[in-house]
């Protein structure tokens, strides 16, 4: 589940189509919708778990594949019984809510409902933020739990598959630049727009004013 959130496996509407295709990019990139953020290559893209292979999600069947490697890692089971074991959990998260099943062209495809995904806000008390970085005792990997399900993290196997490590409380940092940031609202888009001796001069200048005035659109009708 950790995984599968990390990697993005949420169901959108804006995925659809690339769910239905088992996880053809173009429907992200190319031929995503108007509005959708776009995927090209070399970006990470979102990565549900699947049936069948596939070069963008995991599969939960093949030897090398991370899922049946994780389950090998924690259960010590052979290749074909942790496939068995992985689809059968699978199920039985779909069926209590905890997961979806959808269906490509190639078979399921399991993710997470968007219902199952909770904003928190995470709040000081007296001038100090609680604890929500976990690192690994070995290699160092780091995650994010909230408060409420910090502990829970503590002694959990590390997710990186040739660790042996576990994950413990990480030292408190006592400014987080980014949760002000994001906390404040005060976002801003950074707009970027072609300078170069292609532009002529109307465009040129089009496109300078527009880069000295906040909120003056920069694209221009060719």
């Amino acid at each position: 589940m950790e995984r599968v959130r990390l990697r993005g496996g949420i169901f959108h509407p804006f995925l659809d189509r690339y769910v239905a295709t088992n996880g053809k990019r173009w429907e992200i990139w190319g031929g995503a919708m108007p509005i959708a953020p776009e995927f090209p290559k070399g970006i990470s893209a979102p990565a549900f778990l699947a049936a069948s292979q596939s070069d963008e999600f995991d599969p939960i069947t093949g030897a090398q594949t991370w899922m049946v490697l994780w389950a090998r890692k924690l259960l010590g089971v052979d290749p074909y019984a942790a496939e068995t074991v992985l689809r059968d959990l699978l199920n039985e998260l779909s069926a209590t809510g905890i997961f979806e099943v959808r269906h490509s062209d190639k078979g399921p495809v399991w993710g997470l409902p968007q219902s199952r995904i909770e904003f928190v806000h995470v709040e000081p008390h007296d001038g100090v933020y609680p604890p929500t970085e976990l690192r690994c005792t070995l290699c160092a990997t780091a995650i994010t739990h909230p408060p409420e399900r910090f502990a829970d993290w503590i002694g959990r196997p590390c997710m990186r598959l040739r660790c042996t490590g576990t994950f413990a409380a990480a030292p408190s940092k006592p400014t987080n630049y980014y949760r002000r940031l994001y906390s404040s609202g005060q976002i801003r888009r950074v707009v970027a727009a072609e300078h170069t001796g292609l532009l002529t001069q109307k465009e040129r200048e089009h496109v300078e004013h527009g880069f000295k005035r906040a909120g003056l659109k920069l694209g221009m009708d060719r």
